[in-house]
């Protein structure tokens, strides 16, 4: 009336909407942030000392709340766990495209996957391969998207520059690293000797790369 603009009452689809992505925003930060508070406290302490109440302090949010997002701290460890080795991912694929020498990168790439076996107060390997054998086809599948994506292409990179031999092709490397890969889960008294001495997993890994004998 009047040539006023009528007010939007409160059924209106248009107000909904906006209510609805508000509370799925806050949704979304609130996951993040309970997310972001048990990383942080996994990395200093491990998974087993910390509690769901520690991690509630943390992200200054209510148990109900974590559990409303989460279901079980164990439900949370894996949902961390897919964070952490998404970043993970980056990072190689972040050194695989540096600029650095090929050495440099390959250097790097050994000291980063050796320095996994302390990520989480030493509990990552036993986490996953252990503790949680849910994770695995999705920790396959982050392995299978860096070879295809990532090491296929950096290994070409190497042959260019002879730092990798031409007479062994790309499929013999991946059967080597699944060979590799299938032995370190395949007994769990590997895995314990390998998680339990970062020098011991460093010179493995050294071995994996550069083999037993090299050139004086």
């Amino acid at each position: 009336m009047n040539g006023e603009p009528a007010r939007q009452q409160s059924g209106d689809p248009a107000s909904s909407a906006n209510t609805e992505n508000g509370f799925q925003r806050r949704k979304k930060r609130k996951r993040s942030q309970i997310l972001q508070a048990a990383l942080q406290l996994f990395e200093r302490h491990g998974f087993k000392r910390v509690s769901i109440s520690d991690i509630a302090s943390q992200a200054r949010v209510s148990q109900v709340t974590i559990y409303n997002h989460f279901g079980s701290k164990e439900s949370l460890i894996r949902e961390v766990l897919r964070t952490f080795l998404e970043g993970r991912l980056k990072r190689y694929r972040s050194i695989i495209s540096s600029s650095m020498p090929y050495r440099s990168k390959l250097q790097k790439i050994v000291t980063d996957k050796a320095a996994l076996i302390d990520q989480f107060r030493g509990e990552l390997i036993t986490a996953v391969y252990r503790d949680d054998p849910e994770l695995i086809p999705y920790i396959e599948a982050i392995q299978r998207d860096i070879f295809e994506n990532s090491t296929l292409p950096f290994l070409e990179e190497g042959r260019k520059l002879g730092c990798v031999p031409r007479d062994i092709g790309n499929e013999a490397i991946a059967l080597y690293l699944a060979v590799i890969r299938t032995g370190f889960m395949s007994s769990p008294e590997i895995l314990e000797r390998l998680t339990s001495n970062s020098d011991l997993m460093n010179q493995v890994y050294s071995l994996i790369l550069y083999g037993m004998i090299r050139e004086t």
